[in-house]
């Protein structure tokens, strides 16, 4: 009893969490493609379902809105197709934990709308990787340690090379981009409710019906693709962090 006391009781001084007696608000920043725009809404409200109400809400950013406003709550994407990277981080009061602020800067590396796009961002990917070999120093009669991955996430590589393949007919390539895109949201947006990353969640898929019990979990894109909702470890994690 004293145990559960002292964790509720000191609960708010040692986790992130947000006020969600109001909703959260996310602004997609104005330079966002259209066509992708669905996909990054669906995967800011897929929380919804975890909390049960509609504690997040989703608009366009207007031409201001950028990634660290302390006022808002900013999707940044950034237009730069070496980057295929997403990250995410929030701001919250140094004394009650309460999240104030949290945004999610977003690479176009993610963008591939045709077999064109996924061969030439995978020519940039190897371009990157031989500047970063020619820049390393390693000893002498030992091999240096290259791969696209120090440019691309595996996932992403994994897409990028089903597409360049012609494996993905045209009509479908947005559409499993965007569902790409929804789920990094999801993950992203995870972070900014307070979240780590869980690499533990797919050590028993046995019991699950999905390959992991987390969207924070990190898997490779034929897994990660059928992760289109939260799973049960983040109900878990989002009502213990709430009450």
């Amino acid at each position: 009893y004293y145990y559960r006391f002292f964790i509720r009781f000191h609960k708010k001084f040692i986790t992130n969490r947000w006020d969600i007696t109001k909703p959260i608000t996310f602004y997609i920043s104005s330079n966002t493609p259209e066509e992708y725009k669905q996909y990054i809404r669906e995967g800011v409200l897929a929380w919804n379902e975890v909390f049960g109400k509609e504690a997040l809400k989703v608009e366009n950013g207007s031409n201001g809105s950028v990634a660290g406003d302390p006022l808002k709550n900013i999707i940044q994407w950034m237009g730069n197709d070496g980057f295929a990277f997403a990250v995410a981080n929030r701001h919250a009061h140094p004394h009650t934990g309460e999240i104030l602020s949290a945004f999610v800067r977003f690479g176009s590396g993610y963008a591939v709308s045709s077999r064109e796009d996924a061969k030439r961002m995978l020519n940039l990917a190897e371009k990157k990787v031989k500047n970063i070999v020619q820049g390393m120093v390693g000893l002498a009669g030992f091999e240096k340690e290259s791969g696209v991955e120090e440019t691309y996430p595996e996932g992403m590589l994994q897409l990028l090379h089903l597409i360049a393949s012609g494996q993905v007919p045209d009509k479908d390539i947005i559409r499993l981009t965007g569902l790409s895109i929804r789920n990094t949201i999801m993950h992203e947006v995870g972070h900014n409710l307070g979240l780590r990353h869980n690499f533990m969640g797919s050590v028993y898929p046995h019991v699950n019906e999905l390959p992991s019990s987390s969207i924070m979990d990190y898997l490779l894109f034929e897994d990660d693709i059928l992760m289109q909702h939260p799973g049960k470890y983040d109900y878990a994690a989002i009502s213990w962090l709430m009450v």
